[in-house]
């Protein structure tokens, strides 16, 4: 019998990880705090198994993809009922975090869809009242800096880069070990002072690879929560306040309020970046139809939140960014 084990994302949502002990292995330190028990006879939403290919049935989608050292194939059938199914072949370092980034996670926003739940890009944390505030932006924008040091503050954080939102502006947990890099030690000091000296000296070790790589190659160090303090169990809360989150020209942080189609606008987009693997052949359609019904869960959502842009200079290093992105969390 195949080894299957079974992830509970979210309100409800089973993601189950088929396959040998190495991909098996990496998803459970991935998602482990929500494994279920039972996995062999919990249906799943979303079935993915790592092995090697073969033959599929015609009209099954599939996506080649390569980034450095690492290569996939993944074959994806989704049919009007029952669970997407995907399987797929990795190779290389880093091949099983890309796969989970490109292609799992954004499968499970399709299936998340059906649920009417939208899977966006972004961090959900308290501010110092209690509210949910939920920041998004690109890649770089700070997220996860900002999530490690509201948990190192004692604040409840729900996520540091993906959520789920329904359309009545209810956030839920999505549960995945945080991507960190060298400079947390100046973005949020405190986490860095919480992480286990074996992290720490990952993440020296990423610098030492960086500069002999000449900035080619510096993967983040993978860790969880409550390696950086006890986590709280709050697993929704309503979000009251948004944050756009972007970098700019000028030399002074701005403040402006955004209007609500603006923000569902900029969410959809940055949910089109996040999906960008699966626009291709078989799955355009889908992907194209999920990205329109994730605009309307997320536009619902956002009718009675208090919307606001911050933009940041790009010339100023990580941890002033970081500094005033905590100062609109009331974080010290």
């Amino acid at each position: 019998m195949t080894q299957r084990d079974v992830y509970l994302q979210g309100p409800g949502l089973a993601l189950a990880i088929c396959g040998g002990s190495v991909a098996r292995g990496y998803f459970a330190r991935e998602y482990g705090e929500v494994a279920t028990d039972g996995a062999q006879s919990t249906a799943a939403l979303l079935e993915a198994t790592f092995a090697r290919l073969g033959e599929g049935p015609h009209g099954d989608a599939l996506l080649d993809g390569r980034h450095k050292l690492a290569r996939w194939q993944v074959r994806v059938r989704i049919g009007d009922d029952g669970p997407v199914d995907v399987r797929a072949h990795v190779r290389g370092p880093f091949g099983l975090p890309l796969v989970q980034s490109l292609v799992v996670e954004p499968l499970l926003g399709f299936v998340a869809a059906r649920q009417d739940l939208a899977l966006i890009p972004g961090a959900l944390l308290l501010d110092e009242n209690g509210r949910g505030v939920l920041a998004v932006g690109g890649s770089g924008s700070g997220k996860t800096s900002l999530a490690a040091r509201a948990i190192a503050a004692g604040r409840e954080v729900l996520a540091d880069d993906r959520v789920f939102v329904d359309a009545g502006a209810s956030g839920s947990r999505y549960v995945r070990r945080m991507r960190l890099y060298p400079d947390i030690a100046q973005t949020a000091p405190a986490a860095w002072a919480a992480l286990e000296p074996a992290a720490r000296a990952k993440l020296r070790a990423v610098t030492l690879v960086r500069a002999a790589s000449r900035g080619a190659f510096a993967p983040p160090v993978a860790v969880a929560q409550r390696e950086l303090a006890a986590t709280g169990r709050l697993v929704a809360t309503q979000i009251d306040r948004v944050l756009l989150l972007r970098r700019h020209d000028g030399d002074a942080a701005l403040l402006t309020s955004a209007t609500a189609t603006a923000a569902a606008d900029e969410i959809a987009e940055r949910l089109r970046e996040d999906r960008a693997a699966l626009d291709v052949g078989a799955l355009r359609d889908e992907v194209r139809s999920l990205a329109l019904h994730d605009r309307a869960i997320v536009a619902s959502a956002l009718r009675s939140a208090t919307i606001e842009r911050l933009e940041i200079p790009r010339a100023w290093p990580a941890s002033r960014a970081v500094q005033r992105l905590g100062a609109e969390l009331g974080l010290p």
